[in-house]
């Protein structure tokens, strides 16, 4: 009696092992994650990288990368030991786990993750595909067999016209294709990676994604036709916005007090993201544009931004006056064609830092600031909606955590 009672209470209350790759725009939608199935009184098993590990030092479970450290997470070994190394140590883990006294009962994979499937099968758990990024990007990556069989991918001279059979997704420009889509040359590992992880991302019992469904509704709507799909984002649980958990892989600064001087809406943030990297004179165009344009600003810049691993790029003087780019053409359409809260820096491929500054003003001038305002407090109004008690949201996660409690139960009877 004793063991089937525990047995319902597992099946109840299923036991979540969530395994982010290690970069930051993944492992911080993937502690959300974990702290919001926390909150519902689920067991989650967080699990880091040792590169993760060391840049955090938060931890409580870690395996090796299947690679040295000190590397560029980008395009080094560390993303080649991702596709080779990396799943026997994710293998070896969670048999471990499965021999504890509660073992998993759902594996949550990133989605470019190339072994969720393979792994989950094996010991008989839940496969869940988690995508951190928008979901048209998703859907761009789903369908790589359309955009080769119509060479706009995986050709040395690749088409320019309009792209406009992808489910989901209105008609698009290549210009607007991630960047690693826009390459000629597909043999790299990151390509191989991207490839494979979306076929084992079709295998998956479940996708979740870290959106709304009032942002995308095409390609979420789409995407739900071929698997079953559950929209739960943005996840940002309210009562642990006081950062309990730390996550930035780098070292950061407090500005609060610097900004608290500052007049609302008067100072620039500038980021690129967690993949992207530069040239330094790039970033040296950047830095004079920023300073050129006369505005407040903070700006985060990774360490590893130069992919030349030069430290000393930034203009002469410019601290003590202020004290490859992934997906980053596809947030571009969405921001600055779909939703209307920004602009383009520039039109050709190459930018001064004259036309820095002078974007940088258009934007914050009175005028332009103010519309963009309206637009983003028209989003934030969706968002809002989505996050409430009926919100799509908060509904989908409710049905995605039944969908997973009901193929759990039948996994048990099963094995």
């Amino acid at each position: 009696m004793g063991e089937n009672q525990g047995d319902h209470q597992s099946l109840k209350k299923p036991h979540f092992i969530i395994i982010p790759p290690p970069f930051q725009g993944h492992i911080n939608p993937s502690v959300q994650l974990t702290l919001k199935l926390a909150s519902r009184g689920f067991t989650v098993t967080f699990v880091n990288t040792e590169f993760s590990h060391d840049q955090i030092r938060k931890s409580r479970k870690h395996i090796s990368n299947g690679e040295d450290d000190d590397d560029d997470i980008f395009a080094g070994s560390l993303c080649r030991g991702a596709y080779t190394c990396f799943p026997a140590h994710v293998d070896d883990l969670v048999g471990q786990l499965m021999d504890s006294d509660s073992p998993p009962t759902c594996l949550v994979a990133d989605s470019f993750s190339t072994w969720g499937s393979a792994i989950a099968w094996k010991h008989g758990l839940v496969n869940v595909s988690f995508w951190t990024q928008p979901a048209i990007v998703f859907m761009l990556y789903y369908h790589l067999d359309l955009l080769k069989k119509n060479g706009h991918y995986g050709s040395k001279v690749l088409r320019k016209d309009t792209i406009d059979y992808i489910p989901g997704v209105a008609a698009i420009e290549p210009r607007d294709l991630t960047s690693f889509l826009q390459e000629t040359d597909t043999s790299t590992v990151m390509h191989r990676l991207i490839e494979k992880a979306f076929k084992d991302a079709k295998n998956a019992d479940l996708i979740i994604m870290n959106t709304a469904e009032e942002l995308e509704p095409g390609p979420i709507s789409a995407l739900k036709e071929k698997h079953p799909t559950y929209a739960i984002g943005p996840i940002f649980p309210s009562h642990f916005t006081n950062r309990a958990v730390e996550m930035n892989l780098w070292s950061e600064s407090d500005c609060t007090r610097w900004l608290d001087t500052k007049p609302p809406g008067s100072v620039l943030y500038a980021s690129f993201g967690s993949f992207a990297h530069s040239n330094k004179e790039d970033i040296e165009t950047i830095a004079n544009g920023l300073l050129l344009s006369g505005v407040s600003f903070i700006w985060v810049l990774r360490p590893d931004i130069v992919s030349s691993k030069v430290k000393d790029f930034l203009p002469n003087g410019f601290q003590e006056n202020v004290g490859n780019k992934g997906d980053q053409t596809t947030n571009r359409k969405l921001v600055v064609d779909d939703w209307k809260i920004g602009i383009d820096l520039c039109k050709g491929k190459l930018v001064s830092s004259d036309e820095v500054a002078e974007r940088i003003k258009f934007v914050m001038s009175e005028e332009t600031s103010n519309e963009f305002r309206k637009n983003v407090i028209k989003l934030r109004k969706k968002l809002e909606n989505a996050l409430g008690r009926n919100g799509t949201s908060q509904m989908n996660f409710d049905k995605f955590v039944e969908d997973v409690k009901d193929r759990t139960e039948r996994r048990n009877k099963k094995f």
